[in-house]
């Protein structure tokens, strides 16, 4: 569920960025992920996994006077990223609505 308040980083991640704790948490779940996907390759499975990584909302840091999200509907919390990788999924990037019930 992460990057998400509260922040709990990996500790490197909290001396890398110490006066940024959601860029620490970004880059710690980052490095979580890397660590799904070399495990899925040790496993020798990658190529029969689908990998979906989703968001359910963005965060706004002062961006219209908010902070967190939840007030208001601007960019900053509404688009998310939505990336899915596996077999049969063609590469690219497709732009237009997509909800959390489309996964």
């Amino acid at each position: 569920m992460d990057p998400h308040e509260p922040y709990d980083p990996i500790p490197a991640y909290v001396e890398s960025y110490p006066n940024d704790p959601y860029a620490a948490e970004v880059a710690s779940t980052d490095r979580m992920i890397a660590e799904l996907l070399s495990t899925l390759d040790r496993l020798g499975v990658r190529e029969e996994t689908v990998v979906c990584v989703v968001s359910d909302h963005g965060e706004a840091f002062f961006e219209h006077n908010e902070v967190g999200h939840g007030t208001f509907l601007y960019e900053t919390t509404m688009q998310v990223p939505w990336i899915l990788q596996g077999p049969g999924v063609p590469f690219g990037r497709v732009r237009g609505l997509a909800r959390l019930v489309d996964v």
